[in-house]
């Protein structure tokens, strides 16, 4: 996955102002620095940016979420110990390998 470069495609929510939808295109091109930025030298061949429906639900323990025509996903939460939630926090964003990232994610 590393070895070869990245085509992507960002879709965006078409309720986003033309400024939101700007912002956005920025941060997930990397152009904004932080933690995306370091995926940039990943990428090859941006395919465009694209406003269409996207919704997402929870609902109790379930999650579903739909990008326009495109894409759609479900899931549902597995139970914690004693039937509570899982919970992940505190892990690091990190990228390695991508030729030109030097940088620790």
């Amino acid at each position: 996955m590393l070895q070869v470069k990245w085509k992507v495609a960002l879709y965006l929510d078409e309720r986003a102002t033309p400024e939101q939808r700007d912002a956005l295109t920025k941060i997930f091109a990397g152009q904004a620095g932080g933690h995306l930025a370091n995926l940039a030298p990943c990428i090859g061949e941006v395919l465009g940016v694209k406003a269409v429906p996207i919704d997402y639900r929870a609902e109790g323990r379930r999650r579903s979420m739909t990008v326009g025509d495109l894409a759609g996903a479900d899931i549902e939460a597995m139970p914690g110990q004693n039937g509570g939630e899982v919970t992940v926090s505190g892990m690091p964003f990190c990228v390695v390998g991508c030729s030109g990232s030097s940088e620790p994610g």
